[in-house]
């Protein structure tokens, strides 16, 4: 019996998000050296998004229907505005790891949330 090892790759689904203000925000916060008192690595702006699934391990052999099927999903959505509301972090206050903001306003992406989710 042969056994072929799959290359698996830890993925999720997520929107990328464009904010001028969490940008300036998050600039100012670097610079602050009360809130740098542990050497925070800021993640790049061009990295930020809101996740809407995560996948964990998925075969690599399933990553070409996976971007057909969320291509699908996005097809008609065009881009959104969002309000930024509220900030928090996990998984706790006394060793964050990640630093969110909420969103609000994300109604025109629920379509795209529903057939991703079926």
């Amino acid at each position: 019996m042969k056994m072929f090892n799959q290359i698996m790759k830890r993925l999720f689904i997520g929107i990328p998000i464009q904010s001028g203000t969490a940008r300036q925000l998050t600039q100012g916060w670097s610079m602050d050296r009360s809130i740098n008192i542990n050497r925070i690595a800021w993640t790049r702006p061009e990295n930020w998004h809101a996740t809407f699934f995560f996948l964990s391990a998925t075969a690599e052999s399933q990553l070409t229907l996976l971007e057909q099927l969320i291509d699908e999903a996005f097809n008609d959505i065009e881009p959104i505005t969002i309000q930024l509301n509220g900030l928090g972090v996990f998984p706790d206050k006394g060793k964050p790891r990640i630093l969110w903001v909420g969103l609000e306003n994300l109604e025109p992406l629920l379509p795209a949330y529903g057939a991703l989710d079926d």
